[in-house]
């Protein structure tokens, strides 16, 4: 029996090597190392490294007498922790909304730039053609 099935929860790298045998690479924050985390189940999102399914763990903290939840996104497949921020998300519930097909890096909308192809036109210090059978003055 696993851990979290036991209601003995622990930190999210514990979570990845228990359920995954994976041990995470990269940075996450240090609350990620804490014990308290459990596994919530698969969100509708895909990793942003490698396409990969990820999982949700969270753990309750409580702030000016409220309980909120933090939550850390593992792909097993990287094997990478994220958070929502990383994701471009601020609440666990918007994970779960439609995400756009092809979403603008660099924020909502899309600036399009016509590319109108224009016959090259003679300019300074370039040479105009010669009109056939006789010789013309070219202004350079």
């Amino acid at each position: 029996m696993r851990s979290d099935e036991a209601g003995v929860k622990g930190s999210v790298t514990d979570l990845a090597q228990e359920r995954w045998g994976v041990t995470l690479g990269g940075e996450f924050p240090a609350r990620f190392a804490e014990p308290g985390w459990s596994h919530e189940g698969t969100v509708d999102r895909r990793c942003p490294a490698c396409g990969g399914e990820l999982h949700a763990l969270r753990r309750p903290y409580e702030s000016q007498g409220r309980t909120y939840q933090y939550t850390a996104l593992v792909c097993p497949v990287c094997p990478t922790a994220f958070t929502l921020s990383d994701l471009g998300v601020q609440r666990y519930d918007q994970l779960t909304e439609a995400v756009p097909l092809a979403a603008c890096p660099d924020g909502p909308g899309v600036t399009v730039t016509a590319i109108v192809r224009v016959p090259a036109q003679p300019g300074p210090g370039v040479r105009a053609s010669r009109p056939r059978g006789r010789a013309a003055a070219v202004d350079v």
